[in-house]
């Protein structure tokens, strides 16, 4: 069954989300990126979410966080990184807000 409403709303959200991801390779843009860190993680982490939208929120992040490395201590950002290591083979501990592999 075709979800015409449902596609619109995906296709408006990478949109939007994609403009954001554009916006994080800037350094005056991280800051304000960085803030809704775990906003992004959570878009990267809904099972629902459409790969592009997941691909976005990532990108985002990376992007930001090569402006602003801190954002790497948000344990939101050090979850999700334990999570995607796990899945690859590795493994992550984290104590102190620091991830180490």
């Amino acid at each position: 069954a075709s979800d015409p409403d449902g596609e619109a709303q995906t296709k408006a959200r990478e949109r939007v989300g994609a403009l954001l991801w554009d916006m994080s390779a800037a350094e005056e843009h991280a800051a304000a990126v960085c803030a809704h860190a775990s906003a992004l993680v959570g878009a990267a982490s809904r099972e629902a979410a459409s790969f592009r939208v997941r691909e976005i929120a990532l990108g985002t992040l990376a992007n930001a966080a090569a402006w602003a490395p801190d954002v790497l201590k948000n344990r939101d950002v050090v979850g999700l990184a334990a999570v995607a290591l796990a899945r690859r083979g590795a493994f992550v501990v984290a104590t102190d807000g620091d991830a180490r592999v």
